[in-house]
């Protein structure tokens, strides 16, 4: 009986002993990370183990800070792209709140005004990542130029003269600035003619038209009242006188007995003229006389070649 109680006693210490090796065997094993069937090791389980690539926002252009004046059109721009070509979208915001609409890769202004100044931001996007560029756009108001009036003070008057004469039309305006002027013919320009006065030299029946002259200074636009000129040829005088009837003695003259007639004609300041008139004809007809003064006087010549007195000066005026 003893002896087999021995014997049970070791048989259950050795049975003890298996069982803590196999324990401490497993829990290595349980610590020891499983390998792969082609060699490779895994990581941390199957689900996991291979991760996507993230995507990445990058700029490559961002919007420009840029100053216009009020009016303008202003238009920002941004380029972007992606590492992995995600679909790209956009926001636009105006001094940090966003732009209703503002959805593309572009923000355009029509007719920029000072309330559009400001800071202008753009934020990409593309799988939850982003990227964000700013701009500065700086509107200055346009300054209206000072206006300076115009004042005509001296019109252009309207003349009439005869061919070949001159005539000088005149202006005089005033003004805080330089004045430039045109003369016009007919409403039409006429080349050079860009002083406060136009002169005409050798005048011809063509030149009678109705003349004005645009006076501008870069802020104020005015137009001269029309003046006409009118050009006609040089006038003639019809000259006309009585037969005589008796000589300066008393004694009777015939028609038969007149020859003709010595008509003096002399223009202030020049030198006498003398113009023949055959036969017994009372009339005389002196053409194309410039303006000025003129003197006449006649004298009967018989049928001997005798002059008799001449008459007194008569004065005429060719206006």
């Amino acid at each position: 009986m003893v002896l087999q109680h021995r014997s049970f006693s070791k048989t259950t210490h050795l049975v003890i002993a298996v069982l803590v090796f196999a324990l401490s065997s497993f829990a290595m094993q349980a610590q020891a990370k499983p390998a792969w069937k082609d060699g490779n090791t895994s990581t941390e389980g199957t689900s996991k183990g291979r991760k996507n690539k993230s995507t990445q926002v990058s700029i490559v252009s961002a919007p420009e800070s840029v100053q216009v004046d009020a009016g303008e059109m202003v238009s920002f721009t941004v380029v972007a792209q992606t590492n992995d070509g995600s679909n790209l979208s956009y926001a636009w915001f105006f001094n940090g709140a966003e732009i209703v609409g503002a959805t593309t890769d572009h923000f355009m202004i029509d007719q920029s005004t000072i309330e559009n100044a400001g800071q202008y931001q753009v934020v990409v996007s593309a799988r939850g990542v982003s990227q964000s560029a700013s701009a500065i756009l700086d509107v200055v108001e346009s300054q209206l130029p000072t206006f300076h009036p115009i004042d005509i003070s001296l019109q252009p008057m309207s003349a009439s003269a005869y061919v070949n004469e001159s005539v000088t039309l005149n202006v005089s305006a005033m003004s805080e600035t330089p004045m430039q002027y045109q003369w016009r013919k007919d409403g039409q320009e006429i080349a050079g003619a860009t002083l406060s006065y136009y002169a005409m030299d050798g005048l011809s029946l063509v030149d009678s038209a109705q003349y004005d002259v645009v006076i501008t200074n870069g802020s104020d636009f005015v137009v001269s009242s029309v003046a006409t000129l009118a050009v006609s040829n040089l006038p003639t005088l019809n000259l006309s006188w009585d037969l005589p009837a008796e000589r300066t003695d008393g004694t009777p003259l015939t028609v038969e007995e007149i020859s003709g007639f010595s008509l003096y004609m002399q223009e202030e300041g020049a030198t006498e003229q003398k113009l023949s008139v055959e036969g017994a004809n009372t009339t005389f007809t002196v053409g194309e006389l410039p303006r000025g003064n003129y003197l006449f006087s006649i004298a009967t010549v018989d049928d001997s070649g005798m002059e008799g007195p001449r008459s007194e000066w008569l004065s005429f005026d060719v206006n």
